[in-house]
């Protein structure tokens, strides 16, 4: 019998994901699922264990998303023989891959920044962060075989039944010791990762300059916790621990998107507003549901009103940030910041600015954590790396995204530059580029193949430069140069076939008259939703030339879907 919810799932290297909730209505917020997801859950904790071998101790947790209890209790079971098996409930990602350095491996239940009807597995080792590629292609291959396994999928029935919830009460009943275990050793890790050193003595000294600094200039940082997991994390101890005021709202219950852009961040905004003084500094924050997304809003002085920052320009922040405070305490090393290909060339200014290098590397997380591992292996220091197209920043020696590497980045700002937000915000290069939010951010293609679209996309762009070449120079573009992006791997394709690119991320960089870059486009289908993405990155700050470029762009990919 065929497993329907498997069918619709997407399997990939970002983790796993699909419309858990029973209605299969993405914006349903119920507790159900079905058998059939429970099937899922269950033999992906097998293929799992297979993968990692026997007798190995394995971590599991989940966001705070209605079906990630009915999910964890499918992989409890999956589980329930091993007795090395450790559950957290809800915790943040960042928690538990921290913690989870002491496992073999770790489970964690959630679909990030989807809506609240979605949910999935993540899968990691005891490296600190998500599968690597190969590791990944290893376990879909495991787990593919166990669906299409007649025995196996009777034997998942069988236990789904047999094992009642009571007798998971061994997993929950040490909950509460695990969950203080894991606190404390996530909050020792993260200091490493704001001060990036683990000597109790440097990390001290530089707290209390960063307490001083705080006390004098009055800073309250306000929350949104939509309900996230990170409500349950360390978030408000740890920052009142530097003597800031912090404020929380919604921290139990989901009450919008849990994407954290755009009109998700106006509540953050609206707390700004009303607790902010003019004698101090007071912004913001607001995670996703799995907590490694921080998408910042801050309290501009001049204007007296809250502004929201993009996520590219809260990667830049932080880029800026790290890279100064590499230069002021480690000015010797080799320095180098990885990025995937649809960050914002403005991160490309910022490391020049440092004398660092930027290397970039195919969208997805673990593929920007390998590049920088790959890196550090040949010699560089690569103190942050991201997705600035997603907001937040991945700061060694972490190999995930964190909201509070984020907040400490940004006061590590302050206080090393002597400037306000508003005022380090304005030293950054100047970009538009296209948020992932935004409506013209998404574009149907149907059921073509990628490689047939890319291969279209390339006679109609070729068509374009050739007939109207008129129309890029009013944009002060004059040449142009295209890449594909696979994995850890990023390479010029200007004199092949654009198909070659396939699935993978592919953009054309395009330069003014000096040939310096001037701006780009970009498309890669999800990997985590079934939606083709595009984007549009561009020097300066004159809306109209970023929207008539991706505009242009969509056309574009809208006429290659016509050809067949």
């Amino acid at each position: 019998m065929k497993n329907t919810f498997y069918e619709n799932a997407i399997l990939s290297i970002s983790g796993w994901r699909g419309i858990f909730a029973l209605s299969g209505d993405e914006q349903d917020a119920s507790p159900e699922i079905s058998h059939d997801a429970e099937i899922f859950a269950f033999l992906g904790a097998k293929a799992f264990c297979r993968l990692l071998g026997e007798g190995k101790k394995i971590l599991v947790a989940r966001d705070s998303r209605p079906t990630g209890k009915a999910i964890c209790t499918s992989i409890l079971k999956a589980l329930y023989d091993n007795q090395d098996a450790e559950f957290l409930d809800v915790a943040s990602v960042c928690e538990v891959v921290s913690y989870g350095r002491n496992f073999d491996g770790f489970i964690y239940v959630s679909a990030s920044h989807n809506p609240i009807g979605h949910n999935g597995i993540k899968f990691g080792l005891n490296s600190g962060g998500v599968l690597d590629e190969e590791n990944s292609k290893k376990l879909i291959k495991i787990f593919g075989e166990f669906m299409e396994d007649e025995e196996e999928v009777a034997n998942a029935e069988k236990k789904l039944s047999e094992i009642s919830f009571s007798e998971l009460e061994r997993f929950y009943n040490g909950v509460a010791e695990n969950k203080e275990k894991s606190k404390n050793f996530y909050r020792n890790f993260i200091k490493e990762v704001i001060w990036n050193t683990c000597e109790k003595e440097r990390q001290n000294d530089l707290e209390e300059q960063l307490r001083a600094f705080i006390k004098n200039n009055k800073i309250k940082i306000v929350c949104d916790f939509n309900g996230s997991s990170r409500g349950k994390s360390i978030d408000k101890s740890f920052i009142e621990d530097f003597g800031i005021e912090f404020i929380s709202v919604n921290e139990y219950k989901i009450v919008h998107e849990i994407i954290p852009e755009g009109d998700n961040l106006k509540i953050c905004a609206n707390k700004i507003e009303e607790v902010a003084s003019s004698q101090g500094i007071t912004f913001g924050y607001v995670p996703d549901c799995d907590g490694d997304r921080g998408n910042v809003v801050f309290y501009n002085d001049v204007t007296k009103k809250a502004e929201i920052i993009d996520a590219q320009t809260v990667f830049a922040l932080c880029v800026y940030s790290e890279l100064l405070y590499c230069k002021k305490f480690f000015p010797d090393r080799k320095t180098a910041v990885v990025v995937n290909d649809a960050t914002s060339m403005g991160c490309e200014k910022i490391a020049e600015m440092w004398d660092a290098s930027l290397f970039r590397s195919e969208v997805g997380e673990a593929n920007v954590v390998g590049l920088a591992e790959d890196l550090r292996k040949k010699g560089y220091a690569v103190r942050i790396s991201g997705e600035g197209s997603n907001g937040g920043n991945i700061t060694y020696p972490s190999c995930v995204r964190d909201p509070l590497a984020t907040i400490f980045s940004i006061l590590k700002l302050l206080m090393f530059s002597q400037k306000n937000l508003s005022r380090c915000i304005g030293d950054l290069p100047k970009y538009l580029t296209t948020g992932v939010s935004d409506p013209m951010a998404k574009i149907q293609i149907g059921d073509l193949e990628h490689s047939v679209l890319k291969g279209n996309y390339q006679r109609v762009f070729l068509e374009k430069w050739k007939s109207d070449k008129g129309f890029f120079e009013d944009l002060g573009i004059y040449s142009f140069k295209a890449f594909t992006s696979n994995g850890k791997i990023e390479r010029d394709i200007t004199n092949e076939d654009f198909s070659v690119s396939d699935t993978v991320g592919f953009k054309i960089i395009f330069y003014d008259h000096s040939g310096c870059k001037k701006a780009f486009i970009w498309m890669r289908g999800s990997r985590t939703e079934k939606v083709f993405r595009v984007m549009c990155d561009v020097e300066g700050d004159k809306p109209d030339i970023h929207d008539e470029l991706l505009q242009i762009h969509r056309e574009m990919i809208e006429a290659a879907c016509s050809l067949r």
